[in-house]
């Protein structure tokens, strides 16, 4: 039960930084695709 609790607890933490690293993600991949149609 008060594991459950704690999970419960930690989710909205979970889901805002999985949203932070999705933004990272895709900012990543839009530099990375500067970087490769510059160096072509």
């Amino acid at each position: 039960m008060d594991k459950s609790a704690r999970l419960k607890h930690s989710k909205p933490l979970k889901d805002s930084l999985w949203s932070e690293f999705e933004e990272v993600d895709n900012l990543v991949s839009v530099v990375l695709k500067e970087i490769k149609s510059a160096l072509k």
